[in-house]
């Protein structure tokens, strides 16, 4: 069975999230599991063509890096006890999630369901 990307491609990608994140003034855990939430992000997508692959990779790894702290809070609130969740935690949920949300939503707003909802039609 073909990998969908190569162990190559993936190392570089990590290698290159890792260099280049120091440039960017993000902490290379965040760059580093951004890129992997987003991986797994479009790994599970299905139907879109190379380009939009790209960039809906693109825009997830933009949101791991940004939501990293705040999806790092959440996962450490549903935890028993004072535990201690890594921002690199944080920024493969954020990123491997935010976009599918974003996604969702647009369906909904799409779809006149949320209208209806927020009007107190429910059907």
């Amino acid at each position: 069975m073909n990998e969908p990307v190569g162990a190559t491609t993936a190392t570089t990608t990590a290698m290159t999230a890792a260099i280049a994140s120091p440039l960017l003034g993000i902490d290379p855990l965040i760059a580093i599991g951004a890129v992997t939430g987003a991986g797994i992000f479009i790994m599970n997508e299905k139907g879109h063509s190379k380009i939009k692959a790209v960039v809906l990779f693109l825009i997830s790894v933009a949101c791991g890096c940004l939501g990293a702290s705040i999806a790092a809070d959440l996962i450490a609130a549903l935890l028993p006890g004072k535990i201690d969740v890594s921002q690199g935690v944080g920024a493969i949920l954020s990123s491997a999630v935010s976009v599918r949300v974003v996604q969702k939503v647009i369906a909904l707003i799409e779809s006149q369901a949320l209208q209806n909802l927020l009007k107190g039609k429910i059907k």
